[in-house]
């Protein structure tokens, strides 16, 4: 099960490395969207109900159960090496555990993705 999770609004993560970019590079990104992703394993998966107590803060974000599909756009995807600790992922598995899911084993990544519609520029 692949679970991505998005800010609501935009995200502040996003803000800063479009700033960074900008001052490091000159490029003007104008468009990017952030979301944390989850790969979870188990024997039996956890329903959207669990998954969105598990994963998100309901006020602030969204939680979607995703196939994998990516959108027209540039996209980056930034995850753990095999070997290094996850211990995001490790929590992740904890609270699935806490929530009646036998030997879950999560890991986690960042997806980065740039919309082709809003374009990058360089000065």
């Amino acid at each position: 099960m692949r679970v991505e999770v998005r800010y609501r609004d935009e995200d502040p993560r996003a803000l800063r490395i479009m700033a960074g970019i900008k001052a490091s590079l000159g490029i003007d990104v104008r468009g990017l969207e952030l979301a944390d992703v989850y790969l979870v394993q188990a024997e039996k998966l956890p329903d959207h109900a669990v998954v969105s107590r598990v994963f998100s803060d309901p006020v602030a974000q969204n939680v979607q159960v995703s196939d994998g599909a990516v959108p027209s756009g540039m996209l980056v995807e930034v995850g753990f090496k095999p070997g290094v600790t996850d211990t995001q992922g490790i929590t992740a598995a904890q609270a699935l555990g806490l929530h009646g899911i036998e030997n879950p084993v999560v890991s986690t990544s960042v997806q980065y993705y740039f919309a082709s519609q809003n374009g990058i520029t360089s000065e």
